[in-house]
């Protein structure tokens, strides 16, 4: 039986959970793939993903930040 106050994800951030997932499959597709563009397309995912990641850190940084200051 679920305790009707378990709050699991309240405060998930969807958005940094997919960029996460998009890095996780970028490795994970490099892992097998076929040298050429197989491998330039699974690093590009990689790296989308990470950089999609670090600036939804940075713009949920900044926007807390912000709304604090003039909250």
């Amino acid at each position: 039986m679920l305790d009707s106050n378990f709050k699991n994800g309240q405060n998930l951030d969807v958005q940094s959970a997919l960029a996460f997932f998009v890095v996780m499959m970028g490795l994970l597709f490099h892992i097998d793939a076929a040298e050429g563009l197989h491998s330039v397309i699974s690093l590009s995912t990689t790296l989308i993903g990470v950089v999609w990641f670090l600036a939804r850190q940075f713009y949920c940084h900044h926007h807390n930040q912000h709304h604090h200051h003039h909250g």
